[in-house]
């Protein structure tokens, strides 16, 4: 399974553009919020931007912004990757929206944080450290809509190091691609091969 890291943890932990990514390791920078450089951010060594999300119209409106930064850097045309981060209710139910929204969409990653304070949920965990029931069924939408992409589903950061190992478990059997690090330390417990059964 691949580790995502967002924002300054990964210029943090391994660097500008030139340093050598450990295997399996994406950092996404997050996308520009206003009509400047769309392209600001990939400068400073990121694999793509990570964009929230309310529907597809959000990734095809930065793919057009996107790609004239693309032409004046002399880059390749659809060279900058797009992950749709769905951080809040709306973007749950524009998940179906996504299906087609653009060639550079790579992938579809959630936060249950985000979500669970949205919602006005007391807690995102169960007793056991598993989702609660309404994260879990945005955990299986999510996947769903990027299989239906036919593009990666990126997993819910883990903010507890206790709870990871499981977490990547769950992950792993619902067939996510990747998973959020909630802090750098995270990453090796994500790229570890599964254990196998005793």
């Amino acid at each position: 399974m691949r580790a995502i890291l967002l924002g300054d943890a990964g210029q943090d932990r391994f660097g500008p553009t030139g340093v050598d990514w450990p295997a399996g390791v994406d950092w996404l920078a997050p996308a520009p919020t206003q009509d400047g450089d769309g392209g600001a951010p990939i400068a400073t060594g990121a694999t793509g931007l990570l964009l929230p999300v309310r529907d597809g119209r959000d990734v095809a409106r930065l793919g057009v912004r996107l790609a004239v930064h693309e032409a004046r850097a002399g880059l390749g045309d659809g060279s900058i990757r797009i992950v749709a981060m769905i951080a809040d209710a709306r973007g749950v139910l524009g998940l179906p929206s996504l299906v087609g929204a653009g060639p550079r969409l790579s992938g579809i990653a959630w936060d249950a944080e985000a979500l669970c304070a949205e919602m006005g949920l007391p807690a995102c965990r169960d007793a056991a450290g598993g989702l609660v029931a309404p994260l879990a069924r945005i955990r299986g939408l999510v996947r769903i809509a990027a299989a239906a992409a036919g593009i990666a589903a990126i997993d819910t950061a883990c903010p507890d190091d206790l709870e990871l190992a499981g977490d990547v478990a769950a992950a792993r059997a619902y067939g996510f691609a990747a998973k959020i690090a909630a802090r750098p330390g995270q990453v090796a417990a994500i790229t570890a091969p599964p254990q196998a059964d005793a």
